[in-house]
């Protein structure tokens, strides 16, 4: 940052820019065209803070704001859309991806997806479904395309953005939530051209635009070639530990069924027999292991007051935050917890926090 604040010119000391730093849009359409195969010049993209204003934005310049959610997904979407003065409808998601059918009924406006990694199952949208879902667009209808985690691919091919196919049926979004740190707020819609002038125009009224020093200091960050640099250190590290999860998983629960595990930074452990996951996550808590059941992710759960309903166990566990040397304990400490039953459990921390997802909710 220091470096860029000496190099900057006087210019960029004024008010910013709402679409973005011209500088910062340059290397994020380079960046995604190369490394996502997203259709993008500059002037689709408009900078924001983090996926939250992005959806938000995004509602904001829509003329029927009802807006479909995958269920389950990223917790916190439905206020978003709520908030920005749209109406948020479920859409169910399965192992095969979003169920297109459901989209006639819901005659929604948008629909929000993340389609290269679904979060939390962790599927891939299919080629006939990513098709199916661009036929659908193509009636004025929007597809907001969330890439939360499309750096980290680590046993399949990467998987192309969906907007590289249509480009004005798709607005996608990316940050540096999961790349660098959710603490930046940094990321960027690269938007169909006639919404481009209305996003930045509501940006303008929202906020008057992001910190130009913080966006010049990704600039150069990625045209120095120093996040590109970075992406590889830190897929080596997460394909450790993920290895290291699912190592530990064999051994200590061998009958559960992992899912997700080609990519991201989280796993789904589909216990084998009658295991509850309202009694497995808090005893899990209680011995210091940050867990979340998937029926945490399921629409509208947190505003029923009732996140981890009595369900047949389905949990997802996060890499993100714990060391490799740290794996396999949390996951010996979670089958404990397991084997244990519904008997009370003694609280002992233990210092092992796998996180639940890679991020808080509503982080992005």
């Amino acid at each position: 940052m220091t470096t860029t604040v000496r190099g900057a010119a006087d210019r960029v000391l004024g008010y910013p820019d709402p679409q973005g730093a011209a500088e910062l849009r340059s290397s994020v359409a380079d960046y995604l065209r190369r490394v996502r195969a997203v259709d993008v010049e500059p002037e689709r993209v408009v900078i924001c803070a983090g996926f939250t204003q992005a959806l938000s934005l995004l509602v904001g310049v829509l003329d029927h704001p009802v807006v479909a959610l995958e269920d389950p997904g990223l917790i916190g979407r439905d206020r978003v859309v709520a908030a920005a003065g749209g109406s948020p409808v479920p859409i169910g998601v399965d192992r095969c991806g979003i169920h297109l059918d459901r989209l006639a009924d819901l005659d929604p406006s948008a629909v929000v997806v993340t389609p290269t990694h679904q979060f939390p199952l962790g599927v891939a949208l299919a080629s006939d479904g990513r098709a199916g879902l661009l036929d659908w667009a193509r009636d004025g209808r929007l597809i907001i395309e969330d890439d939360y985690d499309a750096e980290f691919r680590y046993d399949r091919s990467p998987v192309g953005a969906l907007q590289g196919l249509a480009p004005e049926r798709v607005a996608y979004v990316g940050t540096t939530s999961k790349t660098l740190a959710p603490a930046l707020r940094l990321g960027w819609i690269v938007a169909p051209i006639p919404l481009v002038a209305r996003l930045t125009e509501l940006r303008r009224h929202s906020d008057a635009g992001g910190p130009t020093l913080d966006q010049l200091a990704l600039a150069d960050l990625i045209d120095s070639g120093a996040y590109e640099r970075h992406l590889r250190r830190a897929r080596r590290r997460y394909r450790e530990r993920r290895d290291r999860l699912i190592t530990a998983l064999q051994r200590h629960l061998p009958d559960a069924q992992v899912d997700g595990m080609a990519a991201g930074l989280h796993l789904v452990v589909r216990l084998a027999g009658s295991q509850d996951s309202a009694r497995i996550v808090p005893a899990a808590e209680s011995r210091g292991l940050a867990i979340a059941s998937l029926e945490r992710y399921r629409f509208g759960r947190h505003r029923l007051g009732n996140p981890e309903p009595d369900a047949a166990a389905e949990l997802v566990l996060g890499y993100g935050n714990i060391g490799a040397d740290a794996i396999t304990d949390a996951v010996r400490e979670l089958a404990e917890v397991i084997a244990d039953g519904p008997a009370h459990l003694p609280a002992r921390v233990s210092g092992l926090r796998p996180t639940p997802r890679p991020g808080p909710p509503g982080g992005r």
